[in-house]
């Protein structure tokens, strides 16, 4: 029975991934906090349904996977786990609003307010001028599209090894993301400080775009963490180690992302924090998560290698 059970988990090891866990987890916490809330709030019905459809479906997802009929680090298994992870930056970040009374807006500027003597986005209130707006609502939408290509060159321009440790990166750096969504949900300074604002942001066609995307998801969902630092960070930091020039090239772009998120009033400076922290932290915990995961898997046996993670 042992011996049963030992070869069970290694099979586990062999056809799952380390974020496949890490997403099963972040759904399974969802879904229970929804449920306790449910008798106090009807509402959360709809979403504890989503999301346990989800959950169920994954489910379903990974056991054809364990089955061997779904190779996992095939192109459709990548790309099942990246749609997932996507996917939850809306639903989970409405879910977290819909679970508690009111929301942290209030305390993230207080602490902006004690960093820095004053709220960043009231400050820059009326200063940033329209060039500047456009160029930063540009910086913003850019970064949607850097995230994407680079999933692709990751997944599919590199070795398995260097694949793996950037799938569970980015997938660890996302669900700290979405778990800081649903533990304190904030609106971000566009919303705290709607009427405290004395002159509206004023872009051209480009910023015109990037508000209308922003509102084509739902408007502001989330701000803490910031997750186009934290994305931009980790991305950066990743390929700084095994690319230097890719990552070089993506230096500058940091800055930028981070600066964008605050001049369009989307995020509080320690939204930052927040981001630089869940990237760092995904960083140094991937490849002992990696090692961890591989000890336990025979050696020979198609698993997970992390030489140089």
């Amino acid at each position: 029975m042992v011996a049963a059970a030992r070869a069970d988990a290694n099979m586990l090891r062999q056809r799952l991934r380390p974020g496949d866990l890490l997403l099963a987890a972040l759904l399974g916490t969802a879904c229970a906090l929804a449920a306790m809330r449910l008798p106090e709030h009807p509402e959360l019905r709809g979403p504890l349904l989503f999301h346990g459809a989800l959950l169920a479906g994954f489910l379903a997802f990974l056991a054809l996977a364990v089955g061997g009929r779904i190779p996992r680090a095939s192109e459709l298994g990548i790309a099942a786990s990246i749609a997932l992870v996507f996917t939850l930056y809306r639903s989970l970040g409405l879910l977290g609003f819909e679970l508690h009374d009111r929301t942290f807006d209030a305390a993230l500027s207080r602490v902006d307010t004690l960093l820095l003597g004053v709220d960043p986005s009231l400050w820059l209130d009326g200063r940033a001028p329209r060039k500047l707006v456009d160029v930063l609502s540009f910086v913003y939408l850019f970064y949607v599209g850097w995230v994407y290509l680079s999933i692709v060159l990751e997944c599919f321009g590199r070795e398995e090894k260097d694949r793996e440790a950037f799938l569970l990166g980015l997938t660890l750096t996302y669900c700290l993301g979405y778990l800081g969504y649903l533990l304190v949900p904030a609106h971000g300074p566009i919303g705290f400080h709607a009427q405290d604002y004395a002159h509206p942001l004023a872009g051209g066609p480009v910023f015109q775009t990037m508000t209308r995307a922003v509102e084509s998801q739902g408007g502001a969902i989330g701000a803490f963490p910031s997750l186009h630092v934290g994305g931009a960070v980790f991305l950066c930091l990743f390929d700084l180690r095994r690319n230097r020039m890719r990552g070089l090239t993506y230096l500058p772009v940091v800055p930028l992302v981070a600066l964008s998120t605050v001049v369009l009033r989307f995020h509080y400076l320690v939204d930052w924090v927040g981001g630089i922290a869940v990237a760092v932290f995904a960083l140094w915990v991937t490849p002992r998560a990696l090692a961890a995961w591989r000890r336990g898997t025979p050696r020979g046996a198609p698993g997970i290698s992390v030489e140089g993670a």
